[in-house]
């Protein structure tokens, strides 16, 4: 990667404002969606939601920055579509990990993706699902940390 005006601060800005338009842009299109269809969330549970929305973002993005340095186009490519799948599938989004046998419910809902599904879940209604919900912003504050220490170690910036 060659030289750029905004220099590699301006750059991880840049990128960052961009997922978090993104991001912005999902939530609005998603909860509108939601709306309309009927739901109404717990007002008192925005704040946190926000809070899980964030770390959920920076969570994922390190995982992927961890990904794409450490493997070549293709191979991240097919490793990102098979994390969706498996994370999406088993990993306490569509299925609530307090639905899934108590075996597999103890190490799915210590994943990123039931923390931060489980703690949507549970500050936008009045229902308490899986692990307490500041024990859940810990542990994905934990994975954030290590995914990005991680990202930081595999991540170059030129070729």
């Amino acid at each position: 990667m060659g030289t750029t005006p905004l220099g590699r601060g301006g750059l991880i800005m840049a990128k960052a404002g961009a997922v978090l338009m993104v991001v912005t842009l999902q939530v609005v299109v998603i909860s509108g969606a939601a709306f309309v269809l009927g739901w109404r969330p717990d007002l008192t549970g925005v704040p946190p939601a926000l809070l899980f929305l964030v770390l959920g973002s920076g969570c994922f993005v390190a995982l992927a920055v961890a990904i794409g340095g450490a493997l070549r186009a293709e191979a991240v490519l097919a490793l990102a579509n098979l994390l969706w799948v498996v994370l999406l599938a088993g990993g306490g989004i569509l299925i609530p990990t307090d639905a899934l046998p108590a075996s597999i419910a103890a190490i799915v809902e210590w994943l990123p993706s039931a923390l931060l599904a489980d703690g949507l879940r549970s500050a936008l209604t009045t229902g308490q699902a899986g692990i307490p919900m500041s024990l859940a912003l810990l542990a994905l504050t934990l994975w954030t940390l290590l995914l990005a220490l991680v990202a930081r170690r595999l991540l170059r910036w030129s070729d």
